[in-house]
C-alpha cells in the first residue's frame, strides 16, 4: 500500500511486482494479494523480457484485488490492477475446488488492465471466474476513464470447471465498460 494521505502528493505504485525473472505466487490453499495506492498505480505484474506471473494454488480460492484512488487536485490515475507481462505468458489459476476473484477499481484511464504481447490465463479447475474491472471518474484526477476492465492481449483463456459460473463484469464512466481481445 502507498498512501499519501493528508500529504499534497500523490502515491506511485501500492504494489510492484516487476523482477527480471518469472514471478511465481502458490499457496497450498487460499492466496490474497492486495494493492491500493493514492494515484498512479494500484498494483501490477511487469516483465519486459519472455518471463510471465503465475498465481497458483493447490485447492484453495484466489483473490487479488488492486484499488487506485486520488485525494490531491491534478492527479493521475492509470490502473487499479493490471497484468503486463512482455512476451510472457500470465497465469492464475485456482486448483482443486477453488474459485478466483480478481478485481481492479481506479479513479482514472483503466479500472483492470491486462495488456501485453504474451498470454494470459484465468482458471479455476473446479470453482468460479469472476473478473470486474471499474473505472469512476473524480473530479481532482488529471485522466478521465477510458474503460472499467480492458484485456488486449496475444492470447487469452479464462475458464471455470466443475459446477463453477463465469463472471466479466466491467463499469466505467467513459470510454468502454469491458473491452476484451486477442492479436494472435
Amino acid at each position: 500500500e502507498c498512501d499519501s494521505r493528508p500529504a499534497e502528493a500523490e502515491g506511485y505504485y501500492g504494489l510492484d511486482l516487476s523482477p527480471s525473472g518469472n514471478i511465481i505466487v502458490h499457496a497450498g490453499t487460499d492466496l490474497t494479494v492486495t494493492a491500493r495506492s493514492s494515484g498512479s498505480y494500484g498494483g501490477f505484474t511487469y516483465n519486459d523480457g519472455t518471463a510471465g506471473s503465475s498465481f497458483t494454488t493447490e485447492n484453495g480460492d484466489i483473490s487479488i484485488t488492486g484499488t487506485c484512488t486520488v485525494h490531491v487536485d491534478d492527479t493521475s490515475c492509470e490502473y487499479g490492477w493490471g497484468f503486463d507481462s512482455r512476451n510472457g505468458a500470465d497465469v492464475v489459476h485456482a486448483g482443486g475446488n477453488g474459485s478466483v476473484f480478481v478485481r481492479g477499481y481506479s479513479e482514472g484511464s483503466q479500472g483492470l488492465y491486462a495488456g501485453s504481447s504474451g498470454d494470459l490465463t484465468v482458471r479455476a479447475d473446479g470453482g468460479s471466474v469472476t473478473i470486474e474491472g471499474e473505472c469512476a471518474t473524480q473530479a481532482l484526477s488529471s485522466t478521465s476513464c477510458s474503460s472499467g476492465l480492458e484485456v488486449m492481449v496475444e492470447g487469452v483463456a479464462v475458464h471455470a470447471g466443475g459446477m463453477g459460473g463465469l463472471t466479466l463484469s466491467g463499469k466505467s464512466d467513459g470510454g468502454l465498460g469491458a473491452s476484451v481481445s486477442s492479436t494472435g
